[in-house]
């Protein structure tokens, strides 16, 4: 999956729980690439995932977090392992 393929896979979790996101492709000044996805719910931030890319579009750094009172509230726990699963189907494009 690509990065855009990851984000909107999320974005349609979050589209069933009525949550706002902030979506962000930045040019950093060391000539690479950070994509940002973050969900909010009636304010409260839940989650929040990046990628960051070199020229050549090589991953160089990834994760994701989420505030576990307010994600577990939302998505139950179950959908913690969930979205790791889709964020970790980066496949380097």
């Amino acid at each position: 999956m690509t990065v855009e393929e990851i984000f909107e896979r999320l974005v349609s979790l979050a589209h069933g729980e009525r949550m706002s996101y902030h979506r962000a492709k930045v040019r950093t000044n060391a000539k690479k690439t950070r994509y940002d996805l973050t969900f909010f719910k009636n304010g409260k931030y839940v989650l929040r995932i990046f990628f960051v890319l070199d020229e050549s579009g090589q991953e160089v750094a990834r994760d994701f977090n989420y505030m576990p009172s307010v994600f577990v509230e939302i998505f139950g726990e179950e959908q913690i392992e969930e979205v790791e699963s889709i964020v970790k189907r980066w496949n380097g494009r």
